[in-house]
């Protein structure tokens, strides 16, 4: 009897159960890539929600303890979403009653062409956020982008604020780094055009690379190319922000703030932790070792231990 045929038959039907998968994946990658980021938010309490406020809808994620737990907003950086907040957020979802929003023109939030993306400006757009929700005397965390908002929030409204954690910051640069000699010479790793591009923004970004498999690469790379005039518009004006108004704020920040930096940060240089604490000396600074730009990706384990060590030892 030959063995083969059949043998033949049976591979070739499991090639074509295989590549009919693949071409269903492919087809509805976007839902299933949502699908999972919805699963996992959900699974750790978090339920969706919207507040329409002056000409933005904001998206965000709320656990159910409020009134049970110390308030927690968390503010990602630019060209993200508040999916990455998911793996520090799984180590302490039990801890707080979390609040977790897109940033306007980010992830599910509408944007306006028509306002200013500044520091500022994103600052009082967080606090018509903050006040449309009724949050008074909460915890705040940011990184990058969300960090320059959260130690500006901190010197602009220091009554609201129990403590403040900045991530990595946008804000003070007195000392560059590789990727502002990048921008000088026409690059910038940030915006993504290509699965490549993005492979070594995963790279570039973090201390020990991040590999985004297929499909989900894909997924990633049409999301930042289909926001690519918004996050063009929110970068002239994050990079036309002046640097004095945001010292002038630090220095006014009298909520107990921690500034936690990776040291091996390529986009904004980790030098700069110590010019916050120089506007302001109550300010504590917290340098990590094998750690990049995003350390709540990185280690997020590690960086819920921080977040949760600090917010415990200021409310004693």
């Amino acid at each position: 009897m030959n063995l083969k045929r059949p043998l033949l038959y049976t591979l070739g039907l499991v090639l074509i159960l295989a590549l009919g998968a693949g071409a269903l994946v492919n087809q509805y990658r976007h839902a299933i890539y949502q699908a999972g980021i919805e699963s996992e938010a959900t699974s750790l309490g978090l339920n969706a929600k919207t507040a329409p406020i002056d000409s933005i809808s904001w998206s965000y994620w709320e656990n159910g303890l409020k009134g049970q737990k110390p308030t927690l907003v968390l503010l990602h950086g630019f060209g993200a979403s508040k999916a990455t907040w998911l793996a520090l957020a799984k180590h302490i979802a039990s801890d707080f009653h979390l609040i977790i929003p897109d940033l306007p023109g980010h992830g599910d939030s509408s944007f306006d062409q028509s306002q200013s993306y500044s520091l500022d400006n994103q600052t009082r757009q967080f606090n018509a956020f903050v006040e449309a929700l009724g949050l008074d005397q909460f915890h705040l965390a940011g990184n990058s982008m969300g960090g320059g908002i959260t130690g500006l929030y901190a010197g602009t409204y220091p009554d609201k604020l129990l403590s403040a954690i900045l991530l990595n910051p946008a804000g003070i640069v007195e000392y560059p780094s590789d990727y502002q000699r990048r921008l000088d010479q026409g690059e910038n790793p940030l915006l993504v055009n290509s699965v490549a591009d993005l492979d070594f923004l995963f790279e570039y970004a973090v201390a020990e690379k991040i590999t985004i498999h297929w499909p989900f690469n894909q997924v990633l790379v049409e999301n930042a190319i289909k926001k690519r005039p918004v996050l063009n518009k929110v970068f002239a004006d994050l990079t036309a922000d002046p640097t004095y108004s945001i010292k002038s704020a630090v220095k006014n920040i009298s909520a107990p703030t921690l500034v936690v930096w990776g040291k091996l940060d390529r986009i904004i240089a980790p030098e700069n932790a110590k010019a916050y604490q120089q506007a302001n000396p109550a300010i504590q600074v917290k340098l990590l070792d094998h750690v990049g730009h995003i350390p709540m990706v990185e280690i997020p384990e590690a960086c819920a231990a921080i977040v949760l060590d600090f917010v415990r030892n200021v409310t004693k």
